[in-house]
């Protein structure tokens, strides 16, 4: 880990993490030793007309617990993985600010729907949480901002000995020549996927034995399907590099991404970490003009526009691809007069 990573790593922990955990863990506080006065069942949801959803008071220091406190950790987690493979960039950062922000708002706006129904009898009776709301809202922009701009802004990745621009690969006159591969998300990104699907499948059973409302299945199974159909279109894509470019197309035909070799300034291999850089795994877009269909952290390869934007996508025999691909797109520029 360098200098730079530790320094915006040590940052991200007092942004992401200690702050939010102070003030949820003082909204908990506060929460708990409100218990007492609160009317049971308490107020837990509001409809236009008021009050409509109940649980036992206690049910709100373990929401806050559960969400104020529970993401932080889990966005610490994701960076302290980043940082210690040496490898950090503005995808962190905003994770951090995130972290700040949502854990700021949804600790006032539990803490304020507490305090609103100290002392009734009826939690009937609560006032609206409008203000409460758009009062958290407020608070978890605002602290979201400042947790921005208090984080440096460091790129850094620790890269591949093949990483690098290729050289092209010599090709005769007229000579055709295909580059094909197959990438594959990674396990723990399968893993993940794999446990939303049985989550959503046994929402949908469950509901359908005992929910109360027969319509609720069907919605889960509606949604069950879209989730499935998302799961299948961006987990496997084929990669081929032949003489219209660059083609990532899903193993389901769509989504598909196309770089004609006329939009191709320079393509190289590069070292991928996809926490530090996209944020997470998928079809990913980051501030920057950057794209990539990153499946998993390796060798990538990244493709340089003529207008500045890349594409990248992660890929076995990325060096190969690139070779062809610088190839193919120095051929075509030839065949163009007035271009180099």
């Amino acid at each position: 880990m360098t200098d730079l990573v530790r320094g915006a790593y040590r940052r991200f922990l007092l942004i992401g993490l200690v702050l939010p955990l102070v003030v949820a863990v003082i909204a908990v506080a506060l929460q708990l030793w409100w218990l007492p006065s609160l009317p049971d069942p308490a107020a837990i949801h509001w409809s236009g007309s008021g009050p409509d959803g109940f649980a036992p008071p206690w049910t709100y220091p373990v929401l806050t617990a559960a969400l104020a406190i529970g993401l932080p950790l889990l966005l610490a987690g994701i960076a302290h993985a980043a940082a210690r493979a040496g490898e950090w960039g503005p995808n962190l950062r905003f994770l951090g600010a995130v972290s700040l922000g949502t854990s700021l708002g949804l600790s006032l706006a539990l803490t304020w729907s507490v305090a609103m129904q100290r002392g009734l009898t009826d939690a009937a009776d609560a006032p609206g949480v409008g203000i409460p709301l758009l009062a958290a809202l407020g608070l978890g922009l605002v602290a979201g901002v400042i947790g921005w701009f208090a984080q440096p802004g460091v790129s850094r990745s620790n890269g591949t000995a093949a990483s690098g621009q290729a050289a092209p690969i010599v090709l005769a006159e007229g000579e055709r020549a295909v580059w094909l591969r197959t990438t594959t998300m990674s396990r723990g990104g399968m893993a993940a996927l794999l446990a939303g699907v049985l989550a959503l499948a046994g929402a949908v059973f469950v509901t359908a034995l005992a929910g109360p409302d027969r319509r609720l299945p069907w919605i889960l199974a509606g949604a069950l399907v879209v989730f499935l159909l998302a799961v299948l279109s961006t987990t496997v894509f084929r990669v081929r590099v032949d003489e219209q470019g660059l083609t990532v197309r899903s193993g389901l035909g769509v989504p598909r991404f196309r770089v004609p070799l006329g939009d191709v300034a320079t393509a190289e291999v590069s070292h991928v970490q996809a926490l530090a850089e996209f944020g997470g795994i998928g079809i990913r877009s980051v501030p920057g003009r950057r794209f990539g269909v990153v499946l998993r952290s390796g060798d990538a390869l990244r493709v340089h526009r003529v207008d500045g934007r890349e594409f990248v996508v992660t890929v076995d025999d990325a060096t190969t691809g690139a070779a062809l691909l610088t190839a193919l797109a120095a051929r075509e520029r030839a065949a163009v007069p007035g271009t180099t």
